[in-house]
C-alpha cells in the first residue's frame, strides 16, 4: 500500500494529479480518434481552469 511508503507524506500533496476515467471516454466516443479528441479538449479546459 502507497500511504505505508516511507516518502509518503514527505510528498503527499506535492504534486498536481488529473485523474482520467478513460472507460467514460471510451463509451461516449465512437471511435478512438473521437476518444482521443475528446481527452485533449477535456485536458485543455482543465488546465485552463487551473491556470
Amino acid at each position: 500500500m502507497i500511504s505505508k511508503d516511507s516518502s509518503y507524506r514527505e510528498n503527499l500533496n506535492q504534486y498536481d494529479v488529473i485523474k482520467i476515467n478513460m472507460q467514460e471516454f471510451l463509451s461516449l466516443s465512437g471511435t478512438i480518434e473521437e476518444m482521443l479528441e475528446m481527452l485533449r479538449d477535456y485536458l485543455f479546459l482543465d488546465s485552463n481552469f487551473m491556470i
